[in-house]
């Protein structure tokens, strides 16, 4: 009975999120890649390999659908909410399992994970490390169940780096159970496999910088303070979770007084500490809280390669939140004697919840919906003004859409993209010096982006200076070299 109230409980809460389209990263990596169909593919990269292959059986059998993406999103929260009870039912009981499985289940602080495709790969890593988890736990019931499990821990690392820290989870569980010194051998192929990925990780560092600065406009070079991001980034996921307000893609509202940076502070401290010291008391509680702090450990690197507070990011670590929550109410059941109210708390909690993700759902239902909505909680993200450029550029709004490109450069001065999409828009309005200058300041920015050259090369071409248009078709084909239009164009300048 468990299983179908969980399983149906997902998808009455994600049914209003089938009809959505593509939206933000799906849209390159999935509806836009010539490549997404070829064996090829599969391999380029090797990173994140499970991924490749979920994308391209999608495609070659679905096409470019994105029901067909969004609906396996959809079974995969379903799988770790069963796997949560599971999980927590060996832990606890029945009553604490339903409690975490239905919290985990309805929260909206999920969605990023579960609506958007491209979120998808936090909530597939969850469901192979669960089941690696679970079936590491039960190893004694068979003797191929302890196999399983590091296969299952494998396929986790394939799909996201995320994942590399997870095998501390398996000692520190160990650690718990006081069978540390008995059972470490067993341990040995997850430290092993989380090794090779850390090698191939921080092999690629560097690229990853790069490929951020480039096409995110992060700064590749530095380090971030960890005195102050990691105390933003805790106390904000634990508010998400307590108070799932002002959802957003772009988590750029993080900018506090003092007075308020010393209260998260002080509430980070309280919660590591309390980790700590349960830690060293062999209180279980700890466990949870070090399965919430060790599953956002790559996140909270000063490397500048994540986000400082992303929602997908605490798709996983929110179990070890919502468990200790789900136990502590559940022990106040008890001491309170209301035990006949459980239903009626269940009831409770699963409503507001499950309202907010459905409302939550309807954000992400176009490209549209999802700039507007993230318009009104983050007011001074760069990337949604230039996003919001775009969609008034597609509405026929030039003015608007320049006010909104030009917002964005104001609040990121070395953005490239959005120096790309000003020049587009004054191209449109056949301001072609306003449109060179702006392209010339991408190209700047992001020596890289081909296509401001070529657009450069276009507009010369158009005032008959093939000079110039020759050299600005030539400099794009550098860079992308398969551009079978700009060579036609190259030729033809050169035949005449």
């Amino acid at each position: 009975m468990e299983l179908i109230l969980i399983s149906a409980l997902v998808l009455i809460i994600y049914i209003n999120s089938l009809g959505n389209q593509f939206v933000s990263d799906d849209i390159g990596a999935i509806l836009q890649n010539p490549q997404i169909k070829s064996v090829e593919y599969l391999f380029n990269p090797i990173w994140g390999f499970a991924n490749q292959i979920h994308y391209f059986v999608l495609s070659n059998v679905f096409g470019p659908s994105p029901l067909a993406f969004r609906f396996l999103n959809i079974l995969f929260h379903m799988g770790n909410s069963i796997l949560i009870f599971f999980l927590l039912k060996a832990f606890y009981g029945k009553r604490v399992a339903l409690f975490g499985s239905v919290i985990f289940a309805s929260h909206p602080v999920f969605v990023e994970s579960v609506t958007w495709i491209s979120g998808g790969p936090y909530a597939r890593y969850t469901f192979f490390f669960l089941a690696s988890f679970l079936f590491y736990l039960k190893r004694n019931l068979h003797k191929r169940f302890y196999a399983v499990s590091i296969l299952l821990f494998f396929i986790c690392l394939q799909i996201n780096e995320k994942a590399i820290p997870l095998w501390l989870l398996f000692p520190f569980f160990e650690y718990f159970q006081k069978s540390l010194l008995k059972n470490w051998k067993l341990l040995v192929p997850y430290f092993v496999l989380s090794l090779i990925y850390t090698a191939i990780h921080f092999g690629r560092l560097s690229l990853r910088r790069e490929g951020l600065a480039q096409d995110y406009q992060q700064e590749s070079l530095g380090l971030d303070n960890p005195l102050v991001q990691i105390p933003i980034a805790i106390s904000e996921y634990l508010k998400l979770l307590i108070w799932p307000n002002n959802l957003t893609l772009y988590h750029t509202e993080l900018n506090f007084s003092k007075e308020e940076f010393y209260i998260r502070a002080f509430i980070t401290v309280v919660f590591i500490s309390f980790s700590i010291i349960g830690f060293f008391k062999k209180r279980f509680f700890s466990f949870w809280f070090g399965w919430f702090l060790i599953s956002l450990l790559v996140t909270l690197t000063p490397f500048r390669i994540s986000w400082i507070v992303a929602e997908r990011y605490v798709y996983l670590g929110a179990i070890g939140i919502i468990t200790v929550f789900s136990v502590v109410l559940n022990n106040a059941i008890i001491k309170f004697k209301i035990e006949n109210l459980y239903w009626s708390i269940l009831t409770l909690l699963i409503i507001p919840l499950s309202i907010l993700t459905v409302v939550r759902n309807a954000d992400w239902k176009n490209q549209d919906s999802l700039w507007i909505a993230t318009a009104k909680t983050s007011p001074t993200s760069s990337q949604n003004h230039n996003n919001l450029g775009d969609m008034y550029g597609r509405w026929g709004d030039l003015k608007m859409a320049i006010l909104e490109f030009e917002t964005a450069i104001k609040l990121k001065p070395n953005y490239a993209d959005a120096y790309h999409n000003l020049a587009n828009t004054y191209q449109q309005l056949e301001e072609y010096d306003k449109a060179i200058e702006n392209y010339k300041k991408a190209i700047k920015f992001n020596p890289n982006l081909w296509q401001s050259y070529q657009n450069i090369g276009v507009i010369y071409y158009h005032k008959k200076n093939l000079v110039e248009a020759n050299k600005y078709f030539n400099d794009s084909l550098k860079i992308n070299p398969t551009n079978e239009n700009l060579k036609k164009l190259v030729e033809e300048i050169n035949n005449n």
